[in-house]
């Protein structure tokens, strides 16, 4: 097949970024042509040595996302806040007859390649990218959608013009689209009950050779225990329910811990100083260390010293750290609040946990550093767990058998 793979920016380290370009290597590697294209590129802050091995196309190299300290006005006033909401509705307006200059710019650059006829299948993965759909017309096209785009917020009243706004948009940005996979039955059922489409789910990969240059003999009868988490910094992390789940341990006079919390912090800036303060404030500076942003050998590294891995998200999607940390023999904490914990089964090759509980993320840490036999039991079954059911060429089949249908 002749595949066009989709992302947005390829100048960062994500999920959505790693997922994007394991699947085109893997796609590659099974004999298919394959040309990846996004908006903004920089090799070096992404997955280097993938995106090497593949035929990347950008409308910008080097380009970065703006990195305001946040996407909300942080002023209290009404003005302000009248401001910001009449932007939004103006954008708004202006994105129902138009796609927007960067979309339509990456749409030319598919165009300029080859025809759109020369590709089987179109695979857009996860955000602004798909709006691309608008302009592409192709009679297969396929979005990963890894987070649901244009919800409605909790907050936000039944009846709006934003609501309604937001409605008419997505309406318009879907209807090319032809079949829509995601990581999880959480954003199966959202895809089902905010877009009234159905959705494949398909779980992503995991590179198995990640670990296998690292030295990472497990031991967990130890003196002191290191535990680790790692995300782009966003609030939806619930990275504060980890810190206040070692204050409770703290208190409690479980003393033989230090955190790790690795991180970007330019996506959220506020929320990483957020985080930083409580740190501050609560006087765990010596048991809390913030890294921003490991790069990927030392990312390896850490995984294999770490004892346990927190994962505290929550209406997060999938979660593949979770898999990573598993398959370097971490034993992991999982909030049930992400998508990951759907194939995980607790106390048996992780410890399942509530969201926003920093109660029972100190609990399950508490019974791991008290249990060292327990601890090593439930690792092994974790690192078997990955390597039985999760592969980056497993995640390319599944795929693979969604672009073919019906074509």
């Amino acid at each position: 097949m002749n595949i066009a793979i989709l992302a947005w920016e390829l100048n960062i380290k994500g999920g959505t970024q790693r997922q994007a370009l394991e699947l085109a290597l893997s796609l590659q590697n099974q004999g298919h042509t394959v040309d990846v294209y996004c908006y903004a590129y920089d090799k070096e802050k992404s997955y280097q040595d993938l995106c090497e091995k593949l035929s990347i196309f950008a409308v910008t190299e080097y380009g970065k996302k703006e990195t305001s300290s946040s996407s909300k006005p942080t002023s209290k006033s009404a003005t302000h806040k009248l401001l910001y909401r009449f932007r939004v509705y103006a954008v708004l307006l202006r994105n129902i007859f138009t796609a927007g200059r960067p979309i339509n710019q990456l749409a030319e650059l598919v165009a300029s390649k080859h025809p759109l006829s020369y590709y089987d299948v179109i695979n857009i993965h996860d955000y602004e990218v798909y709006k691309a759909a608008r302009v592409l017309k192709h009679d297969n096209i396929v979005w990963m959608m890894n987070d649901l785009q244009r919800a409605k917020s909790d907050s936000e009243p039944s009846f709006s013009l934003l609501g309604i706004l937001n409605k008419i948009l997505i309406k318009l940005e879907l209807k090319d689209i032809q079949k829509i996979v995601v990581l999880d039955e959480r954003n199966k059922a959202l895809c089902k009950k905010h877009y009234g489409r159905d959705a494949y789910v398909v779980r992503s990969g995991i590179d198995l050779e990640m670990f296998t240059k690292a030295s990472h003999k497990r031991t967990f009868n130890k003196k002191e225990y290191s535990i680790f988490a790692s995300s782009i910094f966003f609030p939806h992390r619930r990275f504060e329910d980890l810190v206040d789940a070692i204050e409770i341990l703290a208190k409690d006079k479980c003393t033989n811990i230090h955190l790790a919390i690795n991180g970007l912090n330019d996506r959220s800036y506020d929320y990483y100083l957020f985080i930083r303060d409580r740190i501050v404030e609560k006087n765990l500076s010596s048991y809390i260390t913030i890294i921003n942003g490991l790069p990927e050998t030392e990312l390896v590294k850490k995984y294999t010293e770490s004892d346990i891995f927190v994962f505290p998200n929550n209406n997060q999607t999938w979660g593949l750290a979770v898999f990573e940390a598993m398959l370097a023999g971490c034993v992991c904490v999982v909030s049930k609040g992400s998508g990951a914990h759907e194939v995980l089964i607790d106390k048996e090759n992780a410890l399942l946990v509530d969201p926003k509980s920093p109660e029972k993320i100190a609990g399950a840490i508490a019974s791991l550093v008290e249990n060292p036999a327990e601890m090593a039991r439930i690792s092994e079954n974790g690192v078997q767990f990955v390597k039985n059911n999760l592969s980056w060429d497993t995640y390319a089949q599944n795929m693979l058998a969604i672009f073919t249908q019906g074509v």
